[in-house]
């Protein structure tokens, strides 16, 4: 396990990133207009595999280059129906060894 050891806020409020001792880091950054918010996160992990990037939000599939780490393969499954269900899209962009960003939006409803 990767303890966190700092947290940076960045920005007016919108960026947040979040450093690990293994020196990894996670970024999470929000950003709307009046019809959707577009939440992305990013970090500086092993990648995800071109092969698998049509296959990640499948319930338990898991990249090729995961074997050493722990899970199940229904994160991004459970994400995405999430999403589905609010009416909003999510995806993802990779490159191996440089970090995978998932971005996920999601409609604005106005209170009436």
């Amino acid at each position: 396990m990767h303890r966190l050891t700092t947290l940076h806020w960045c920005g007016p409020g919108q960026t947040r990133t979040a450093l690990f001792s293994s020196g990894g880091t996670v970024t999470l950054t929000l950003n709307h207009c009046e019809s959707e918010a577009v939440l992305k996160i990013s970090d500086s992990g092993i990648g995800i595999p071109v092969e698998d990037l049509s296959h990640i939000f499948e319930r338990f599939h898991r990249g090729r280059n995961t074997n050493r780490y722990p899970g199940s393969g229904l994160g991004l499954a459970i994400v995405k129906a999430l999403v589905d269900g609010q009416g909003g899209s999510v995806r993802a962009e990779s490159e191996v060894g440089a970090g995978t960003c998932i971005i996920v939006t999601l409609p604005i409803q106005k209170e009436e």
